[in-house]
């Protein structure tokens, strides 16, 4: 079985990716003691992640490193809440505009994540990473 604890020993492939190229709803995941399999995303979700979050929920790069998983997995339904809680607790404010903005736009929430990063600009200014993710689509 595999332990949310586990969740971060998840690693890319020599193609980098977690997916099994015949089936693009499988990830790939490792038991604690590396053995590889492969699961449905649902199962991942509602066996691990949902978990994991729980765990991870006020540590901001923990949080920060689930969502951005998440993303790549194709589970950013899930991450809206986690975005909102990481840009209420993370320091590092350009991340969660980041992050946050683009968890919304990936739920076609473009006025939401308009928002975040304008909310971003007025109070610190314009920054690269801020500018590059208005540029791809916000």
């Amino acid at each position: 079985m595999i332990r949310p604890e586990n969740a971060a020993t998840r690693r890319r492939s020599g193609t980098g990716s977690f997916r099994s190229s015949q089936d693009p709803a499988m990830i790939r995941v490792f038991y604690a003691y590396g053995r590889e399999m492969f699961i449905t995303k649902q199962v991942w979700r509602d066996s691990v992640l949902l978990d994991h979050l729980k765990k991870v929920w006020n540590v901001p790069n923990d949080l920060y490193s689930t969502i951005v998983q998440a993303l790549q997995d194709g589970l950013g339904a899930d991450m809206i809440k986690p975005a909102e809680q990481l840009a209420a607790i993370d320091p590092d404010a350009e991340r969660d505009a980041s992050v946050l903005s683009i968890v919304y736009r990936e739920q076609n929430r473009i006025s939401n994540a308009e928002k975040v990063l304008r909310r971003h600009t007025e109070r610190h200014g314009e920054s690269e990473p801020i500018a590059g993710v208005c540029f791809v689509g916000v």
